[in-house]
């Protein structure tokens, strides 16, 4: 009997830190917005900048052809959204234009604003909408052929991954979201794309970071994460597109990669996004992550219940309601090692939990 009751508070103990653990840990998904202030509002500053009036849009760059260079989407799409919290006004007139070309997205970037896109990637294809004396308006359409090789890609991951998460399926979202995390070398994502451009995409980053959010998914180097993507800032404010493997500014800053940046400190965007994505009312919208077998002494022994794992610390159960006995053993299950783990055998006297190998690996 002491031995059980050693046992079950040695258990407890280990649930406790280890839930402690779960929470402060790797769990980090909240951008530090006091901290790089600055930062943003000079990017901010940087898009509004790269508005022309006469054209209702904000050009692709700064200085020489790409200062006349105006892409609805993604560019102006990405710059509407970014700009909504800081400059309200500016971003209605972007959104004015966009509509008067009848462009609300190019099923792509618009997953970013909660709209559902297409759940395999097309090729891009390139639009020229109009051509003026000191001007191009171009556009970004995903109308061309399927992209076979896009989970070789930490964008598409990560778009796609938002994009299941959005359509109700938050375990094929956290899946996505893992393989394009599995792609990060520390300092940035290394992808299909890397070699050929010689270093890393900060816009990725960018978005790595925004889906984290999201779908509040542990990422260790959060913080090194958004470090490394405001080294890309330039003295204007614009957020270059590269870094290179040894960290050093590449390319030139443009609209698409500040916008990005902008819109990972848009904390309201990313409750929305939550929100839109947090139905799961009923049994058939939510993956299942493993199965308990739970055995209680309280006449339901040997009787099963279907778990279903919602967020890391979370359960819900469809068979059947759960008293309050049930539920607590079953929290305490999800507290022990983080994920839904059985057998468990619950002694009558004791009603000592033990955890079993958690699946997935200790």
């Amino acid at each position: 009997m002491k031995l059980l009751a050693v046992l079950a508070m040695v258990l407890l103990g280990a649930s406790f830190l280890v839930s402690l653990w779960f929470l402060a840990g790797p769990s980090v998904v909240e951008p530090r917005y006091d901290l790089y202030r600055g930062k943003v509002e000079a990017a901010v500053g940087y898009l509004e900048g790269l508005y022309r009036e006469d054209v209702g849009l904000v050009s692709e760059s700064t200085g020489g052809e790409l200062s006349g260079i105006f892409w609805l989407a993604n560019d102006n799409l990405l710059a509407a959204m970014a700009l909504g919290p800081y400059r309200p006004g500016l971003a209605s007139a972007i959104g004015t234009t966009l509509e008067s070309y009848g462009v609300f997205g190019n099923d792509r970037v618009e997953v970013l604003d909660g709209v559902g896109i297409g759940s395999v990637p097309r090729a891009n294809v390139t639009l020229v909408v109009e051509e003026g004396a000191d001007h191009v308006i171009l556009t970004e359409l995903h109308t061309g052929g399927l992209v076979s090789d896009w989970r070789e890609y930490a964008d598409l991951l990560l778009l796609e991954s938002l994009n299941s998460w959005l359509a109700g399926d938050e375990f094929g979202g956290r899946v996505l979201f893992r393989e394009a995390v599995a792609m990060w070398d520390g300092e940035g994502l290394v992808d299909k794309a890397t070699p050929k451009d010689g270093g890393y995409a900060v816009y990725k980053t960018a978005l790595l970071l925004i889906v984290a959010q999201v779908l509040l998914e542990p990422f260790v180097d959060f913080r090194v994460a958004e470090e490394t993507m405001w080294s890309a800032q330039e003295e204007s404010g614009g957020v270059r597109t590269d870094l290179g493997l040894d960290l050093v500014p590449e390319g030139l800053a443009n609209a698409e990669t500040s916008a990005l940046a902008i819109l990972v400190y848009d904390r309201e965007r990313v409750e929305r996004l939550q929100g839109e994505g947090s139905v799961r009312e009923v049994a058939g919208h939510v993956p299942q992550l493993s199965r308990v077998d739970v055995l209680l002494p309280f006449g339901l022994l040997g009787e099963d219940v279907e778990v279903f794992l919602v967020r890391p610390m979370e359960f819900l159960s469809f068979d059947r309601g759960l008293d309050d006995v049930e539920a607590g053993v079953l929290q305490q299950l999800l507290v022990c090692r983080g994920v839904v783990v059985g057998p468990v055998h619950l002694d009558a006297e004791e009603a000592v939990l033990g955890c079993a190998d958690p699946v997935g690996g200790a």
